[in-house]
């Protein structure tokens, strides 16, 4: 009986062991979509890449797609990389939305490490609720959510989402 109880308690460790069942990917399987689905938000310039801190400062800028935003990099596992997304970006404070824009197709790129990255997109400020930078004055210092959904052509979703502390800058 005590050998038996033995042999249990040591195949549970092992069953139960960190990392036990994790499986490693290559770069090209993580390029190809595989692994768990996750993303980032963050800043960069170039191919590089930080993700956000929570509670980090950032500052408003001028939208491509016209209004206010806040520009945002994604770093992303588990979509295909290398061709485009559909992505969706929005902005809350509190439990109002601020903003949402759908970007449409966007390249993910797949980086050394597998990751994918995207640049270039802007989370946006409703222009109707905030048309002037005086209008955007009431969300200085506030906390606001920025939100990426992006969806590759299996059909897989990642969301990313951060709180920031909003700067604006007259």
């Amino acid at each position: 009986m005590v050998g038996y109880m033995m042999t249990w308690r040591w195949l549970l460790l092992v069953l139960l062991a960190p990392g036990c069942g994790e499986k490693e990917y290559t770069v090209d399987e993580l390029c190809a979509g595989e692994g768990p689905v996750e993303m980032t938000l963050g800043p960069g310039t170039g191919d590089g890449f930080t993700p956000f801190v929570e509670g980090e400062e950032v500052d408003i800028a001028i939208a491509p797609q016209g209004g206010y935003g806040i520009e945002v990099r994604a770093s992303t596992l588990g979509l295909l990389t290398n061709r485009r997304v559909q992505v969706t970006v929005s902005s809350y404070w509190g439990d109002e939305t601020t903003g949402t824009f759908l970007w449409g197709a966007q390249p993910l790129y797949c980086m050394e490490d597998g990751a994918g990255l995207m640049w270039g997109v802007v989370v946006p400020f409703d222009p109707e609720l905030f048309p002037t930078v005086e209008d955007l004055a009431v969300l200085d210092g506030e906390r606001v959510t920025l939100e990426l959904v992006a969806v590759d052509e299996e059909g897989d979703q990642a969301v990313g989402q951060v709180e920031v502390i909003v700067r604006v800058q007259e």
